[in-house]
């Protein structure tokens, strides 16, 4: 989930300079239709956060890979 949320940071500051960047060159279309990216993007990590949040905290990833292989065996 670590890489998850850098991926995310390094999005968030692209899309503000995007933003800053489309101000500076006064094209006021683009800046607009950019500004509710950041917005969008929190959103996202917020659903993601809560989604995955759960399973990672209860369940180690080798505790989940040997449920998974068991259940695989057995069907």
């Amino acid at each position: 989930m670590q890489i998850f949320q850098h991926i995310i940071t390094a999005m968030m500051f692209f899309q503000i300079i995007m933003i800053a960047l489309f101000g500076i060159k006064k094209s006021p279309g683009p800046a607009i239709l950019t500004a509710p990216l950041p917005f969008l993007t929190i959103a996202f990590l917020l659903y993601n956060l809560n989604l995955f949040d759960r399973p990672q905290v209860i369940i180690s990833n080798r505790t989940a890979a040997d449920i998974d292989k068991r259940q695989s065996q057995v069907t």
